[in-house]
């Protein structure tokens, strides 16, 4: 994890050194955030079914594509 950090720092010092870098964009939790949120739009249950699962997940690639394309309304954690 140490090293992607280092390196993504180093990426971005080449392709635009005055440009603002977070180390929350480093972008290794993608499945970290899904079951953040799959857990969030689930109401924090433990027993889903089949059909709320899938109902679930759908919310989540939505909320994930809105997040996407406004990257400014996402704080990160």
């Amino acid at each position: 994890m140490m090293k992607n950090a280092i390196f993504s720092i180093a990426k971005q010092q080449k392709l635009n050194p005055s440009s603002r870098f977070s180390l929350l964009d480093v972008g290794n939790d993608a499945l970290e955030l899904t079951f953040a949120l799959l857990r969030m739009s689930g109401g924090h249950n433990n027993t889903f079914n089949y059909r709320q699962i899938i109902d679930c997940l759908c919310a989540v690639r939505d909320i994930g594509d809105i997040y996407s394309r406004n990257p400014d309304i996402c704080h990160g954690h």
